[in-house]
């Protein structure tokens, strides 16, 4: 049977159905190119976003250099890992992009290898790039170790038993003393005769007046290794309700570094309760190499002028002698004469 020509079906062109594919597919790529900036998409890396200029994993852009960056805040003598330079966000490592001028002026590592292992030598905030002069030497231990110049020793002291302490950074230079007052004996002439008996014994009253103290070094250019921190101490109290309990007390402590035939004077000092002093020096380049360390003051002895042990001065003050009389023993000052 024929079939009429009115009923035949119509079908659509080739070209037709040829433009939907192509409509289709441009829709489809810019879709992915806008969540590609927002989303990480771990099949949508290649070339769609490399021919559009975009910055990408497989490179960086051109004229451009990689540079790792810390990808979170990084503690001083930490050792760095690849979880330090790990952006969890982005689920790739933190690289920054910058021009080979910019790399040469700051001095910036691109090579991973450069970086991780290494020990840092001050807190690193994140989102920094990293230079030589952030890290120790190489072969540091990291820890609190790494802070100790060659040479010196650490010790963690107490702020609360060394006056200007607080406020130090690590890096600072500083200097110790130490101070105990003594008092003159009023007595101490009460035996002395001769012409000069009694105006030695004058003079020892009125050097009493006034209280004085004995000043000694303790510490020449120590360095601050680790700032104040509070740390929680384990303390036993004995109740009438619950016996015997463990609480804990905040202690502000600071760690220093000293030369090694300094450790001894300074916990001496602190284990006989002196007041000790700090001192701290200039933080300007170059000024605590050729800084001297602290001297002595020398023993205020108005009484005697230059006679003493180790007295250098030949004129002038006095001389004791000592006059024995049967059981009696007198000791007499006499002016000193001067040598010819």
């Amino acid at each position: 049977m024929a079939v009429s020509p009115t009923r035949r079906s119509r079908a659509f062109p080739w070209w037709t159905v040829l433009l939907c594919v192509v409509v289709l597919g441009v829709g489809a790529a810019f879709l992915l190119l806008a969540l590609g900036n927002t989303l990480t998409i771990p099949w949508f890396n290649g070339p769609l976003v490399l021919a559009l200029g975009e910055r990408t994993e497989e490179g960086p852009p051109p004229g451009r250099v990689g540079v790792p960056i810390s990808a979170r805040g990084l503690p001083a003598y930490h050792q760095l890992t690849r979880d330090d330079l790990w952006n969890p966000q982005a689920q790739r490592l933190a690289v920054a992009y910058l021009t080979p001028e910019q790399v040469e002026r700051t001095g910036a590592l691109t090579e991973l290898r450069d970086v991780i292992g290494r020990v840092l030598d001050h807190d690193k905030p994140a989102g920094y790039a990293f230079t030589e002069r952030d890290f120790l030497p190489k072969g540091t231990r990291p820890g609190l170790t790494a802070g100790i110049p060659p040479g010196k020793r650490a010790l963690r002291i107490d702020v609360s038993r060394i006056d200007g302490l607080v406020g130090l950074n690590p890096g600072d230079h500083f200097d110790m003393l130490s101070s105990v007052p003594i008092e003159l004996d009023t007595n101490m002439t009460r035996d002395m005769g001769g012409v000069f008996g009694r105006q030695l014994q004058i003079q020892a009253a009125l050097g009493t007046l006034r209280e004085q103290a004995r000043v000694s070094p303790l510490v020449s250019n120590g360095v601050v290794v680790t700032p104040m921190q509070t740390r929680s101490v384990p303390l036993a109290v004995n109740t009438l309700t619950q016996g015997l309990v463990t609480r804990t007390r905040p202690v502000q402590e600071i760690v220093v570094a000293v030369d090694s035939h300094e450790v001894a004077p300074l916990a001496e000092a602190l284990a006989l309760e002196m007041r000790v002093l700090c001192v701290p020096r200039s933080g300007q380049p170059g000024a605590h190499d050729e800084d001297p360390a602290p001297s002595p003051r020398a023993p205020n002895w108005p009484l005697w002028g230059g006679v003493g042990e180790g007295s250098e001065s030949s004129e002038g003050g006095m001389s004791l002698v000592e006059t024995i009389d049967g059981s009696d023993r007198v000791l007499t000052p006499v002016p000193r004469g001067r040598d010819r």
